[in-house]
């Protein structure tokens, strides 16, 4: 076991979890390890886990996954006259910029959808490619991305 951690990846305890598992399902037994019993075990023994050795590191990795990436909200405004309306906005990751999608006071699918699709093409027109989309799951404004 010991041996075994030093040649995984940058978590140990779950590779050895996995892998202690897999070899023990395939001798058909049936016991199996948790992810904590091998953690506890390589603190035990002071395994670390094994340095990175190449490629980029995390906020490396997150620059490069920023550029084509926007995340979408709404938030709302209480008018004057005590209605309500709700304000889709985009923001674009790797410029920090945010856009303003539209105002409305009932934001059903096809209408959000309509708005992103106009930010998307705007954008393309200014040759920037949007892959990702960032949103939270709220039920109150379902929408489809296509």
């Amino acid at each position: 076991m010991r041996t075994s951690s030093s040649l995984s990846c940058a978590w140990p305890g779950r590779t050895l979890a996995g892998a202690t598992y897999a070899s023990w399902a395939s001798a058909a037994s049936s016991a199996a390890i948790s992810a904590t019993s091998v953690r506890n075990l390589l603190r035990r023994h002071r395994l670390h886990p094994a340095p990175r050795t190449s490629g980029p590191s995390w906020s490396e990795f997150l620059r490069a996954q920023a550029a084509g990436t926007l995340a979408c909200d709404f938030f709302h405004v209480d008018t004057v006259l005590l209605r309500r309306v709700y304000v889709l906005f985009f923001i674009d990751l790797d410029r920090r910029k945010v856009f303003l999608a539209g105002v409305t006071a009932h934001p059903v699918g096809p209408w959000v959808t309509q708005q992103a699709r106009n930010l998307v093409a705007t954008l393309e027109d200014q040759g920037r490619a949007v892959r990702f989309l960032v949103r939270d799951r709220d039920t109150a404004h379902v929408w489809t991305w296509s």
